[in-house]
């Protein structure tokens, strides 16, 4: 095991280290998830240790978590890193690749747990780094499969999303105007619109006022990184990404009772992209059974604390690594 942070944002050869790690370890395959949709993947294999696999939010690539992955790695972790379905290098649900969309959150949770599956050579013990959506599939896929994960670690789950009218009243329009869509694209491959007419094609709205990180350096990284790989973008949601998403927060509240594994929770306290109102009726409902959770309020953090500065990233990433160690 090596100490952290692997990286130090102050490393001037930061982007030389990564690349190198990659080059030694990376490896990149394409799997067929649920319903025969194409999934990208990253695998670092580290035989006959324990498998972490890394679950990113909507609209990240699994590039974006190489940083991470070494952390894992160097920590005696062999890890997997998920493309999910709609983004990445996974297969784009319309040939207007910017449109985020999800067919089936449900879906998303099975190809986790396939890809656990099928990077689990050795028959060791499973953990899992989610954040932000993907989250809210881990969570959905350890309600799928209780004794899938030996421990879990979710940072800014989304257990709610801030929406412009009363969940009652919208999830009905949702459902209709998703339906719509999806019909028009079956019979005459019209594409569905963005949901919002101010969230369209991915662009970078700068550094400034951005609600997901007070690190510039890893900012500006990531950033770089989908300029020179434009085939990572992805833009706004549409209709049907919105109601699946709503149904997938329904699911995941609705069944507390099926969640078993061991979680820590990190909820960023400069939250702009979720709606903590979510997290709290979670952390409320599980604190009524017999799960073991643990739940850290991060001061000053936004919404991407693994993306964070080393002053706040660094200390989570010691809680997690001890969590997992746990017996």
């Amino acid at each position: 095991m090596s100490k952290l942070p692997q990286l130090a944002e102050t490393d001037s050869l930061r982007q030389l280290k990564i690349t190198d790690f990659c080059q030694r370890h990376e490896q990149q395959h394409v799997m067929t998830g649920t319903r025969g949709r194409r999934l990208h993947y990253c695998f670092y294999p580290q035989p006959k240790q324990p498998l972490l696999v890394i679950a990113p939010g909507r609209a990240e690539a699994a590039f974006k978590y190489r940083e991470l992955a070494m952390d894992c790695f160097n920590q005696g972790y062999q890890v997997s890193v998920i493309d999910h379905r709609g983004q990445g290098l996974s297969q784009r649900f319309f040939p207007e690749r910017h449109l985020g969309h999800m067919d089936s959150f449900d879906h998303a949770a099975q190809d986790l747990l396939q890809l656990t599956r099928r990077c689990n050579f050795d028959d060791q013990p499973c953990y899992l780094i989610a954040h932000s959506m993907g989250a809210s599939i881990a969570l959905r896929a350890m309600q799928l499969a209780p004794n899938q994960f030996h421990r879990a670690a979710l940072s800014a789950p989304m257990l709610g999303l801030p929406l412009p009218y009363p969940a009652v009243f919208l999830k009905p329009y949702l459902a209709v105007r998703s339906a719509i869509e999806a019909r028009r694209w079956r019979k005459q491959k019209q594409c569905p619109d963005y949901i919002s007419s101010s969230r369209r094609d991915y662009h970078d709205s700068g550094f400034e006022q951005n609600p997901l990180t007070s690190s510039t350096v890893r900012y500006h990284e990531f950033r770089a990184m989908y300029q020179q790989q434009p085939e990572l973008q992805l833009g706004g949601p549409t209709a049907g990404w919105l109601y699946q998403a709503m149904r997938l927060i329904e699911s995941i509240q609705h069944n507390t009772d099926k969640l078993v594994t061991p979680m820590l929770f990190a909820l960023a306290e400069d939250e702009r992209v979720v709606a903590p109102a979510g997290q709290q009726k979670l952390r409320r409902n599980l604190l009524q059974k017999p799960v073991e959770s643990y739940w850290l309020n991060l001061p000053k953090a936004r919404h991407e604390p693994l993306l964070e500065v080393d002053s706040i990233r660094t200390p989570l990433l010691q809680q997690i690594f001890t969590f997992f160690k746990r017996a």
